[in-house]
């Protein structure tokens, strides 16, 4: 890659190719141009080159938002993080807003948002969506503004144990049956503790498995004596 024109060039390393060509995904530059260019070179027979037959545009944003990245999921009707840098000077005071049809409309999520600390959290209530978009503009220039990466927000997983339901009496050093199901469920795993104070402390049992919306993990039981016991 050159910004300018081809006097300086920095180089990407080695990318894959097919016999009749191949594309690669490479990481745009923080460097503003109107002058910018490739070069693909082959590796074993340096003579088979080509040059992008015109310069194009580089632009940096005022605004990069790299948090929520491309693909990131967040549940919907929770708070959370929001990070960016900012690329100019005169910038004190951000909004947010949030769109969920990929650009159409924007909803403002946030306001006032002091700028140079470079983070907030915020809260997410739209509708589930694989579309959204967070913007953050200058509040005092609206005309300078980033744009996140297409990001997804998802209804929360809802988890319901129906094993132990409680007032059991169970052997400690003895298998035990955990059952539960899901609602909504995002992934395919999730994770088991135990209390045996009611909840004032936890400890991790293990990873689990859900099986469509419902999941069973057998656990042998530590030596402990409480009647006071909590499964999560």
């Amino acid at each position: 890659f050159s910004y300018d024109g081809g006097t300086n060039w920095w180089s990407y390393g080695l990318v894959p190719s097919g016999p009749n060509g191949g594309s690669a995904t490479v990481g745009v530059p923080n460097v503003q141009t109107t002058n910018a260019i490739f070069n693909l070179t082959d590796v074993i027979n340096p003579d088979a080159t080509d040059m992008s037959d015109e310069p194009f545009t580089v632009y940096v944003p005022p605004i990069i938002i790299w948090s929520p990245a491309q693909g990131d999921v967040i549940f919907n009707n929770t708070v959370s993080s929001v990070f960016w840098v900012i690329n100019t000077t005169g910038i004190n005071l951000l909004n947010a807003e949030l769109s969920n049809d990929n650009g159409q409309t924007y909803t403002l999520i946030g306001e006032n948002i002091n700028a140079q600390e470079g983070y907030t959290f915020l809260y997410f209530s739209t509708t589930p969506s694989d579309s959204c978009i967070i913007r953050l503009y200058n509040v005092e220039d609206p005309a300078e503004y980033g744009l996140s990466a297409i990001f997804s927000i998802a209804t929360p997983p809802v988890y319901t144990l129906t094993s132990p339901q409680g007032g059991e009496i169970v052997n400690t050093y003895s298998p035990f049956l955990i059952t539960w199901t899901v609602e909504n469920p995002y992934g395919p795993y999730c994770y088991l503790e135990y209390s045996e104070d009611n909840g004032q402390t936890w400890v991790f049992i293990d990873n689990a498995m859900n099986e469509g919306n419902s999941g069973s993990y057998e656990w042998f039981t530590p030596n402990v004596e409480s009647e006071e016991c909590l499964i999560r």
